[in-house]
């Protein structure tokens, strides 16, 4: 008997075995039959389990490898390099040299700079390569004394300093990014410029200060950034 009886079939059976040898007989059978069945799955399994079991060990018994990393052969990353800020110098006159230009921001040496004198403008690099192993703190520092030179004179123009988001591109989350940051540097800024002036006893100029800056930041801006920076990011799209 191969085939599996249905409790109905089952039940007749054994109430039949206990009056019939052969019905019986062919009870212990199946119920034997049964068992085995049940034996082999038993077997299969425990089986299953002790492969997988022996798989894992050997897994786990295997030496790890490195994990590789984009940024360089040592896997350090950024921690390697440290943090980096990148500003956006714009509207500087092309007739300008570069040692002019990094004497006009000298007091936030050493950094690196990114010329693009014949477009009017150039990136500025704190903690680029050669920059030592500066902390965060220190280059946040040495980015809000290159900010306090926004709008000032450099030559005949008045030159604009604006915090890049870093990377590339012109999707709608950068121009965010890099609107977000300039106007935080901005109020920084200018809270540092008005304790300046009032511990000089300028206090009664303050407003007016204020005014006029407004009015230039309006002017030299679009979507929170200076028509050179727009006119690049333009360029680049």
């Amino acid at each position: 008997m191969s085939e599996k009886l249905s409790k109905k079939e089952l039940k007749a059976l054994q109430f039949k075995a206990k009056s019939d040898p052969k019905a019986k007989e062919k009870l212990e059978s199946y119920a034997a039959l049964q068992q085995a069945k049940l034996d082999a799955a038993l077997a299969a399994t425990e089986e299953a389990e002790s492969q997988k079991r022996k798989a894992e060990e050997e897994e786990a018994s295997k030496p790890k490898k490195k994990r590789k990393t984009r940024r360089g052969k040592k896997g350090r990353g950024q921690s390697q390099q440290g943090f980096k800020a990148t500003l956006f110098i714009g509207n500087i006159p092309k007739s300008c040299s570069e040692d002019e230009v990094r004497e006009h921001f000298k007091s936030a040496e050493p950094f690196n700079l990114r010329m693009r004198l014949e477009k009017g403008f150039c990136f500025l690099e704190l903690n680029a390569q050669g920059d030592g192993e500066l902390d965060k703190k220190e280059i946040h520092r040495r980015t809000e004394i290159c900010m306090l030179l926004h709008h000032t004179k450099l030559g005949n123009r008045q030159i604009n300093v604006e915090l890049s988001a870093g990377g590339g591109g012109n999707s709608d989350t950068r121009r965010e990014k890099i609107q977000k940051k300039n106007e935080e540097m901005e109020k920084k800024r200018k809270k540092r410029i008005r304790k300046e002036n009032e511990k000089k006893g300028l206090v009664d100029t303050k407003e007016k200060s204020d005014d006029k800056e407004s009015g230039s930041l309006e002017s030299d801006a679009m979507n929170g950034m200076n028509p050179e920076r727009a006119a690049l990011l333009s360029v680049s799209k």
